[in-house]
C-alpha cells in the first residue's frame, strides 16, 4: 500500500521500484537536486546504478587491507553513497565525521590523524585548506592518508 502525501504527484512506484520484488532496476534511493531551477526534483537511483558505481570504485581505487575510511559528505550529495557503502560493503572501517568538524580544518586534520584515516573524498578547496594547514610544522602529517 502506498500513502500519498499532500501535494505529491499521482505517480505511484511499482512494487519492483520499492524493492518488494527487488532486482537491478529497483529503486535503491531517491536523491533530490538542489532546486537551482526553482523546484527540487527527486532522482531515483537503481540498485544496478549504485552497484555499478561501487564496482568501478573498487576496481579503480582498491582498498588496502587495513585501510580506514571516513564519511563526511552530506547525505543529500551523490558522493555520500560511495563514501558510505564503498568501505562498509568491503568490510573496511568507516569514521563518521560531523559537519561541524569538517568546517574546522584543524579539528578535521586531528580526527583524520587520530583515527588513522587512509582515504577520504573531498573537493579541491578542502584539499587546498588541508595542505595549507599541514604546512605548519606543528600540524599532524596525516601519514596514513593516501
Amino acid at each position: 500500500m502506498f500513502y500519498q502525501m499532500e501535494n505529491e504527484s499521482d505517480e505511484e512506484l511499482t512494487p519492483i521500484e520499492v524493492g518488494l520484488n527487488a532486482n537491478g532496476s529497483s529503486v535503491a534511493m531517491v536523491l533530490y537536486t538542489s532546486g537551482s531551477t526553482g523546484v527540487p526534483k527527486g532522482v531515483r537511483l537503481s540498485h544496478r546504478a549504485v552497484l555499478n558505481r561501487l564496482a568501478w570504485q573498487w576496481a579503480t581505487f582498491p582498498y588496502q587491507k587495513e585501510e580506514v575510511c571516513c564519511f563526511k559528505t552530506a547525505l543529500t550529495f551523490v558522493d555520500s553513497i560511495s563514501e558510505i557503502f564503498g568501505p562498509l560493503l568491503t568490510g573496511h572501517p568507516l569514521v563518521v565525521i560531523p559537519k561541524a568538524i569538517t568546517q574546522a580544518v584543524d579539528e578535521l586534520v586531528n580526527v583524520l590523524e587520530r583515527e588513522s584515516v587512509g582515504r577520504l573524498v573531498l573537493v579541491p578547496s578542502l584539499l587546498r585548506t588541508i595542505i595549507l594547514h599541514r604546512s605548519d610544522p606543528q600540524a599532524p602529517k596525516l601519514k596514513n592518508l593516501r
